[in-house]
């Protein structure tokens, strides 16, 4: 199971950071309920999003070396 972990966190990572990439080339971000909004139109939705994104894709990428390093 842990193998599977490995494997799946950094994949997850990579996608979430390629939804950042493609939010930020389109200027735009989805929000619940409203749909597709560009950045104009809601300026703080999108910066929290993005951050948000950025932030649980960089923890998916670190957390497998981070907890392969504490087991030894």
């Amino acid at each position: 199971m842990a193998e599977m972990y490995q494997v799946l966190s950094p994949l997850f990572g990579f996608i979430m950071l390629a939804y950042v990439g493609y939010c930020f080339a389109k200027e735009g971000t989805h929000s619940r309920g409203y749909g597709w909004q560009t950045k104009e139109e809601a300026p703080k939705t999108f910066i929290i999003n993005q951050t948000l994104y950025t932030i649980f894709a960089v923890i998916l990428l670190v957390s497998p070396l981070v907890t392969s390093i504490l087991k030894e």
